[in-house]
């Protein structure tokens, strides 16, 4: 019975596969040696406000980015759609 329970454990595990979140590079810059790709936050939570309107607390327009090595940086351009 044990080995069927180790079994069934190992192949739940090796099902599990990880989800990568991706985003659209808008902008790239290297700031003092630092490379950063910019892009579009996308705010999954919402909360409603003293007025009763619902909202996620953020403009649309927001802005996030996000560190990435020279490598990586190099090998993707404005458009392309990064994930990690």
């Amino acid at each position: 019975m044990l080995k069927y329970l180790l079994l069934f454990v190992f192949l739940l595990f090796l099902n599990c596969d990880k989800r990568d979140e991706c985003v659209d590079i808008t902008d790239k810059r290297e700031i003092n040696g630092l490379y950063y790709f910019y892009f579009k936050a996308k705010m999954t939570g919402s909360y409603t406000n003293s007025q009763g309107n619902s909202s996620n607390g953020f403009s649309e327009n927001r802005w996030a980015s996000g560190e990435v090595s020279e490598e990586i940086y190099d090998s993707y351009n404005i458009g392309d759609e990064y994930c990690y």
